[in-house]
């Protein structure tokens, strides 16, 4: 308790709050009601969730800030949480109606400026109906104290957005553009929203109905208004690095939007929801002035937005060898392109077809002498028999963990081949598969059907999974390495414990990061190493999200075996997602065995029947946390670094 009242006293007077500082009784108040300008025709003032008029803050419960950037960070991190109560406190030397307002527009305006993260920017901004505000303040020493308090109506719910998080990333691994130029990213993604989305007609008229508007409905539901594409498009685009935004305006004279992308610095409009559904493109990375029947919003028309978003003077044309010489399909879902390269990619699902032996009849058999490159995308099942037979040319081979079968003569006479990659997943390797191909050698793993099938047939066989060389002796390790890391601060010891057991490294190798967030799979990934890294007795693993290949991948099936998580939904772990200070204290509760508790609920936030209830009343007893305030336990606060491993310290390591 004193490191505490320490700490405490510390944070006060950095924020200028000095102990027995006296806030007014009765503050001033300002209320604001703010639709978001997007959707003015569709969205009411009734339309929005009415917040609770607020009172003062005192300066136990609210971090004061002087920046409204730094505020708008803040906030950004609670709306991508879909937080529908944001508290926002500011100091200022100057308050009146008009600079109150002022203030929590900016602070907002911040919130949704364009970062290039895949969920803010754009994605926020185009996913909320709007917000109402209460605003109070107080003063000391000429200093306003100015708390404002927003609540959000949303389109989508964080549950949705969870699982947009699944679905996107089983999206783009099945996309698997990864390593493709900007070009092809774009294009498979576009490609993807105009074969699987449709206009949602059905809830055209239904102004009660807004999931129409979002990313969420375009991708989960496969259908969606304009606004919906676009926001999806946005969002794929950006999770593969190509920068892009959301264009509004009028299409034809009625309310629109699309998309700018960039490539190769310069950028270019498309639109997917008037493409969608066609076999050839009109509105693919088009000029302005070949972008016909669009006009933007005077805002994203002026000279600053143009000098911050170059837009191309033509059509985007691709290299020459990206042209499509062959497209069509190989399989029931299955879909090949065979650009002028000479590379063959294969999309879809399923399995691919099996061609026959005797007079083979590929889709792509007449230019089978051009084929120097294939790439099968994840998601595809089987390679066929006698698929690229012949394809003499043929030096380079992807083969991702989809595949389950190769089938007979897949790769007979492939003489350019000298080396193929087979991965575990792999259970059949058809008879004379790779026949002919005299420079191979395959690469895979120890007892599988890659091994065997080389064995087996005199293969030359490269081990992917070797026994590792002895690791050498580290060099001795400084005490603390961090230079954000101060005996002063109340996790010190927490952190030098963490550091010194292999709990964390870091962020950097010089800088730990004390207030940055923690997310799931980091966390319980520190109380599994915390444990000792046990071995998990499953193998059963329940998450979508969670691959064999993620470093929290064993620490995850630990605490799903051992009770301490559940998941967030039943197939989804959501190990990106930020973690809040009552997760942390449930996942310690449940590792120790739910220890019961004998004192009483000091806490006004922590309710009886929340999941976290029993765990924070258990932490608070054993001197693992004594709350925010002597009277908030705050478990909706993200838990910060310095927090997780001083939990643990608490809990484990003292």
């Amino acid at each position: 308790m004193k490191r505490f009242l320490a700490l405490l006293l510390s944070v006060t007077m950095c924020l200028g709050l000095l102990p027995g500082m006296v806030f007014a009784a009765e503050p001033d108040h300002y209320e604001i009601t703010y639709i978001n300008p997007l959707y003015s025709d569709v969205m009411k003032e009734s339309d929005l969730k009415d917040g609770l008029r607020v009172r003062a803050a005192s300066a136990e419960e609210l971090e004061y800030y002087t920046d409204t950037k730094e505020a708008g960070a803040v906030m950004r991190a609670d709306m991508k949480q879909r937080e529908e109560t944001i508290e926002i406190g500011l100091q200022t030397d100057a308050l009146d109606s008009d600079r109150a307002k002022e203030l929590a527009h900016e602070v907002f305006n911040h919130a949704i400026e364009h970062t290039g993260n895949p969920t803010e920017g754009d994605y926020l901004a185009w996913q909320y109906g709007g917000w109402k505000a209460s605003i109070s303040y107080t003063t000391k020493d000429g200093i306003y104290y100015v708390k404002i308090t927003y609540t959000f109506t949303y389109y989508t719910t964080i549950e949705q957005e969870n699982e947009m998080d699944t679905a996107v990333a089983e999206l783009l691994d099945q996309l698997d553009v990864y390593d493709d130029t900007d070009y092809e990213k774009v294009k498979a993604i576009y490609d993807y929203i105009c074969e699987h989305t449709v206009y949602d007609y059905d809830h055209l008229e239904d102004a009660d109905y807004k999931l129409k508007f979002t990313a969420y409905a375009a991708l989960i539901n496969g259908t969606a208004v304009c606004q919906g594409y676009a926001v999806l498009f946005y969002r794929l685009a950006l999770e593969m690095d190509v920068d892009s935004r959301l264009i509004p305006g009028t299409g034809n004279g009625e309310s629109h939007a699309w998309n700018i992308a960039e490539l190769e610095e310069t950028y270019y409009d498309l639109d997917s929801t008037w493409d969608a559904g066609k076999s050839s493109y009109r509105y693919f990375l088009k000029c302005d002035e070949n972008f016909g029947d669009h006009t933007r919003k005077e805002e994203y028309a002026t000279e600053e937005f143009y000098e911050a978003y170059p837009m191309g003077s033509e059509d985007y044309t691709p290299d020459a060898s990206l042209e499509v010489i062959s497209q069509g399909s190989c399989g029931e879902a299955l879909s090949y392109e065979l650009n002028a390269a000479g590379r063959l990619t294969i999309r879809g699902t399923k399995e691919m077809t099996d061609y026959e032996e005797s007079a083979p009849d590929t889709p792509w058999q007449e230019y089978t002498e051009d084929i120097m490159q294939v790439r099968i995308k994840n998601g595809a099942e089987s390679i066929g028999n006698t698929a690229f037979s012949s394809c003499s040319r043929l030096a380079e081979v992807k083969i991702p963990t989809s595949v389950l079968r190769i089938g007979r003569y897949a790769f007979e006479g492939c003489t350019s081949l000298t080396e193929v990659t087979i991965p575990k997943t792999v259970t059949e390797i058809g008879e004379h598969a790779f026949d002919g191909c005299d420079a191979l050698t395959i690469c895979g793993y120890r007892d599988t059907a890659a091994e065997s099938y080389a064995r087996e047939n005199g293969i030359p066989f490269e081990d992917l999974d070797p026994k590792p060389d002895p690791e050498p002796t580290p060099e001795p390790e400084p005490e603390n390495p961090f230079t954000d890391v101060s005996e002063s601060d109340y996790y010190y010891e927490a952190v030098l414990w963490a550091y010194q057991n292999g709990i964390t490294s870091g962020k950097t190798a010089t800088t730990f990061e004390p207030n940055g967030n923690c997310t799931r799979g980091q966390v319980v990934t520190f109380l599994w190493r915390a444990e000792g890294k046990p071995e998990p007795e499953t193998t059963e693993n329940p998450f979508t999200d969670v691959n064999s290949e993620d470093y929290y991948y064993k620490a995850v099936l630990w605490a799903y075996e051992n009770g301490i998580t559940s998941g967030v939904t039943q197939t989804t772990f959501c190990p990106n997602s930020v973690v809040d200070r009552g997760e942390v204290v449930t996942f310690l509760w449940r590792a120790e065995g739910k220890p019961g508790s004998t004192i009483t609920n000091p806490f006004t936030d922590v309710e009886s029947g929340t999941y976290y209830y029993e765990a924070v009343l258990w932490a608070y007893e054993n001197g693992i946390t004594s709350g925010v305030t002597e009277t908030q336990f705050k478990p909706k606060n993200p838990c910060t670094r310095a927090q997780v491993v001083t939990f643990l310290y608490r809990d484990m390591g003292e």
